[in-house]
């Protein structure tokens, strides 16, 4: 009966060092909305991407983006891509299917402005990464926007290396967009550590009982 005693608590200790803390998060903000003065061109061949940083070890599941599209027209699909730099592919790429909401109608260049969400996938380490978006695809094939709101972070275009050119005031050209996922608040030890501890755990587990007898 002790032997299996011993087994249980080794099993559930050793079940407990898999487990990795996690919860769902908004990892990175990049300002509010803007749907009034401009945005970027995300289609037939152009693309724009935004710097984010994450502060812990993190899991990437969503995003959110501001869209401008002609009034009436959806906005579908999106490519997307996560790296080092503008318009890498380094950590992860993909085309996703928006979900969206319409945020503003009719702006002052008679365009819809949509929040789309989609998925994403990654496992990223802290640093700073850069959210590239491009070949987005809209209901009527429409051009497609990014909605441009000068947030904290930095941005480049297909046309423009670094967005803070266009501009005499210093602001950063950067779009609307937001990053979800879990944070992982330590690292998974190697599936050979695990095994040693449960074997450390047996050899010491057996050690006591032997005292005992």
């Amino acid at each position: 009966m002790r032997k299996r005693n011993t087994i249980l608590v080794v099993v559930a200790i050793v079940g407990i060092l898999l487990a990795t803390p996690a919860w769902s998060a908004l990892l990175y903000s990049n300002g509010s909305i803007n749907g009034i003065d401009t945005a970027v061109a995300i289609d037939s061949g152009m693309w724009a991407s935004d710097s984010f940083t994450l502060s812990n070890n993190s899991i990437l599941t969503g995003a959110q983006v501001g869209l401008w599209v002609d009034s009436g027209v959806i906005p579908l699909t999106v490519n997307w891509s996560i790296g080092t730099e503008p318009n890498d592919t380094t950590y992860g790429s993909g085309t996703a299917t928006l979900s969206n909401a319409l945020n503003n109608i009719l702006t002052d260049r008679g365009t819809d402005v949509y929040k789309s969400d989609f998925s994403l996938n990654g496992t990223l380490v802290a640093g700073t990464y850069w959210l590239t978006l491009y070949n987005a695809v809209s209901s009527e094939y429409s051009q497609v926007f990014w909605d441009l709101n000068n947030g904290p972070s930095q941005a480049s275009t297909s046309w423009l290396a670094d967005m803070r050119e266009f501009y005499q005031d210093g602001s950063s050209g950067s779009n609307y967009f937001q990053i979800y996922g879990t944070i992982n608040s330590f690292s998974v030890p190697e599936p050979s550590t695990l095994l040693l501890v449960g074997f450390s755990l047996l050899g010491l587990a057996g050690f006591r009982r032997k005292l005992k007898e």
